[in-house]
């Protein structure tokens, strides 16, 4: 039997189907680290996913599973690096994406390569709007 997606089984993804972190590791060099509590991981030009834990960023913001960070939009609602540092709150498990490909829907993608990037956007359209930009 095929092992459960490490996006499924964080409960953030529940739609994401068995097959879905291969796909994705190809589509959005797509990598999973585990922090220790006190860790700290500066985006370095990537999109965080927080999939498991607890966490707070540089801005003060706090972090539980499904936060996007790493990503921004501008006034000109244009996609932008952020440059953030995640500080581990307990235990987290985060998916790393690279910038320059995650939000850009390639032409072969499958239904929840498109679906992911969708929530991110509302993802960063939410937070845009709490921090009152």
């Amino acid at each position: 039997m095929e092992e459960a997606s490490v996006f499924a089984s964080s409960g953030c993804f529940p739609w994401m189907p068995q097959r879905a972190d291969q796909v994705l590791q190809s589509c959005f060099d797509l990598e999973f680290e585990t922090l220790a509590p006190g860790q700290r991981r500066d985006t370095r030009g990537r999109i965080g996913c927080l999939l498991r834990g607890t966490g707070r960023l540089d801005t003060g913001e706090s972090a539980g599973p499904g936060f996007f960070f790493g990503a921004a939009r501008t006034d000109r609602l244009e996609k932008v690096a952020a440059e953030e540092t995640l500080e581990a709150g307990t235990e987290c498990l985060v998916a790393w994406f690279d910038f320059d490909v995650v939000l850009t829907v390639c032409y072969t993608a499958c239904w929840f390569h498109a679906r992911l990037i969708q929530e991110m956007e509302q993802a960063l359209d939410a937070r845009r709007t709490a921090a009152g930009a």
